[in-house]
């Protein structure tokens, strides 16, 4: 008997449509396999995705294992949208991309640039990287007032699909939960004034378009 799967759900969707435009964006030649692993685990350890080098055109999601909370917009995200483009995002720097990581260690060899709590907890710069990758491509504008030097590495090696203005941050903020925006708010120092469609960060204003 064959399982065929003709309307995945929504996230995963999404997923692969951004991922399709980021290959057609910067014109990459990759061919990539998502494989729905309901009983994935490594290492004895059940996991909701996973990318190895071993398999390097093979993306596992554990659907069972993710977050029906969905942050479209920030790395804080256990949904398989997020799992997805994790995921993702080691493929580009492990794999696709030559000296990557070489060139990121060469890059910011001593402070580590923890975006979220899952890398901190990992201490592993292959999940630093790939948070960070992950926020670049899903709110590069976000990244780049935080780290801008982040924001010009990822950058020089590919074009996020998330246009970099304040607009289109200003769209995402507004989808966010109130957690979300108050761990942006205590973390990053992000605070938006809607009355007046301002964005703080740091107290600064942020007043250009980038």
């Amino acid at each position: 008997m064959q399982l065929k799967i003709y309307d995945p759900p929504t996230q995963i969707k999404i997923a692969i449509s951004l991922i399709e435009t980021i290959k057609k964006k910067n014109k990459f030649t990759y061919d990539l396999t998502l494989l729905l692993d309901y009983n994935l685990k490594y290492e004895g350890q059940i996991l909701s995705g996973l990318y190895l080098s071993t398999e390097p055109n093979c993306i596992r999601l554990n659907p069972s294992a993710c977050d029906d909370k969905a942050s479209f917009t920030y790395t804080e995200d256990d949904t398989m949208f997020g799992v997805i483009i994790h995921e993702f995002s080691h493929f580009l720097s492990m794999t696709y991309f030559v000296d990557f990581q070489k060139d990121y260690l060469e890059a910011f060899p001593e402070n580590r640039f923890l975006v979220t709590t899952y890398d901190a907890a990992n201490e592993d710069y292959d999940e630093e990287i790939a948070e960070i990758m992950s926020l670049y491509i899903r709110n590069p504008f976000l990244l780049k007032q935080i780290s801008e030097q982040h924001y010009i590495f990822f950058k020089s090696w590919f074009t996020s699909p998330t246009s970099c203005t304040i607009r289109q941050f200003m769209i995402a903020y507004n989808k966010m939960p109130v957690d979300l925006k108050n761990e942006l708010r205590t973390k990053w120092g992000v605070v938006v004034n809607h009355a007046e469609r301002k964005v703080f960060i740091d107290e600064k204003e942020i007043i250009k378009k980038t």
